[in-house]
Formats: structure tokens, sequence, C-alpha cells
């Protein structure tokens, strides 16, 4: 139970009261993960920058591939 709190960063009485309602305490992220995070934040930017630009219908397709790409980055942010 300590090390589950730990990970969570809450203190063991938090964490037993959030399971007591019903809830699921989330662990916290670790600097490498949220290193991965900043990074794919920084992808993202820069696919919507790459689909402003090339958002011409000469460019559909590497438009449409980006967009596809946008949203699957958009999930991973909102976990």
């Amino acid at each position: 139970l300590a090390e589950q709190t730990a990970r969570c960063g809450i203190s063991i009485s938090e964490y037993c009261r959030t399971l007591a309602l019903g809830g699921r305490p989330k662990e916290r992220y670790t600097e490498e993960e949220r290193e991965l995070f900043r990074e794919i934040a920084r992808l993202k930017g820069t696919l919507q920058r790459l689909n402003n630009y090339f958002g011409g219908r000469q460019y559909r397709e590497v438009f449409e591939e980006n967009q596809a790409l946008i949203k699957e980055l958009k999930k991973i942010l909102s976990r």
C-alpha cells in the first residue's frame, strides 16, 4: 500500500478514501514520461503548422495524413 501511494504521490488515507468513493488514484508520471509528453506536444504543434501550410488542394494527401497523426497525438496527450 505504501509503495502504491508513493507512486501516486498521495497519503495512504487519501488513497483509501479515493478507493472507497469508487475512484481510482492515478500514478504520477516519471520525469522521462513527462519529457516524452512534451516531445509529443511539440510534434503535434509541428504537424499542425505543416497542415496550415499544406492546406491547399494540391497537398490534400499530406494534409489528411497529418490530420490523422494529430488526432492520434491528441489521444496520447489527453491521457
